[in-house]
C-alpha cells in the first residue's frame, strides 16, 4: 500500500518528460491524458482505501488530505479539459504534481523538516522587515544628502541610493561608496559611521 502510493504520485511526475516543452514529439495528448487519469484515479482509490481502513471523518480531519484532495481534483479536470480539447495547452497545475508525494508515508521526515522551516520564518520575516526598514530610511537620508553633488556620486536616485546602502551594509563597497561625498559634503563622514556603527551591530545582534 505504501509503496504503490509513493509509485503513483511518482509517475506523475515522470509523465513531464513526454509532455511540452520537455518534449514536442512523443506519445500523443489522449495517451498522456488517459495515462494522467489513470493515476490520479489511483491516488484517488488510495485515500477511499485509507479512509475505509481509519475512518472517514478521522482522515478528512487532516488538513494535508484535504489539501491533497483539492490538488487530485484541480488536476483531474485540467486533464479532462485538455482531452476534450485534443492539443496540448499551458498547464500551471502541474507544479503541484510533487506535492502529492510529499504527503506520502515515507515523506514523513520530509515534511517534519519543511514544518519547522516555516515555523522559523516568522522571526527571519521580522528581522528582514526591519533590516529593510533601516536601509529605507538611510537610503532616503543619502539621496537628499548626496544627490545634488554631480555626476560621480552613486546617490543620483533613491533605486541607486538603497542599492549601493544594502551592498555598503555588507562592507562590498566600502570605502569607493563614499569617498566623493566625503570631499565635498561634511556630514558625510558622520552619516557613513552611523549607518556602519548602526548596520553591523544589528548584523551581529541577529
Amino acid at each position: 500500500f505504501w509503496v504503490f502510493e509513493v509509485v503513483a504520485p511518482v509517475g506523475l511526475m515522470l509523465l513531464a518528460l513526454f509532455e511540452e516543452p520537455a518534449t514536442v514529439e512523443g506519445l500523443p495528448v489522449w495517451a498522456k491524458v488517459v495515462i494522467e487519469l489513470v493515476l490520479t484515479l489511483a491516488i484517488f482509490l488510495l485515500f477511499a482505501v485509507r479512509a475505509r481502513w481509519l475512518g472517514a471523518k478521522k482522515v478528512f480531519r487532516q488538513k494535508r488530505i484535504m489539501v491533497n484532495t483539492i490538488i487530485l481534483v484541480a488536476l483531474f479536470i485540467d486533464s479532462l479539459v485538455e482531452l476534450a480539447q485534443g492539443k496540448h495547452h499551458t498547464r500551471f497545475l502541474r507544479c503541484l504534481r510533487p506535492v502529492l508525494l510529499f504527503h506520502t508515508y515515507y515523506a514523513s521526515g520530509l515534511r517534519r523538516i519543511v514544518r519547522d522551516i516555516f515555523l522559523s520564518l516568522r522571526p527571519i520575516i521580522d528581522i528582514l522587515i526591519l533590516v529593510f526598514f533601516f536601509l529605507t530610511i538611510f537610503s532616503l537620508f543619502a539621496y537628499f544628502l548626496f544627490s545634488e553633488i554631480g555626476d560621480d556620486t552613486y546617490f543620483r536616485s533613491f533605486r541607486s541610493s538603497f542599492v549601493q546602502m544594502f551592498v555598503l551594509l555588507t562592507t562590498s563597497n566600502h570605502p569607493d561608496v563614499m569617498m566623493v561625498e566625503y570631499d565635498h559634503h561634511p556630514f558625510a563622514p558622520l552619516f557613513f559611521n552611523f549607518f556602519l556603527l548602526i548596520g553591523q551591530d544589528r548584523k551581529s545582534g541577529s
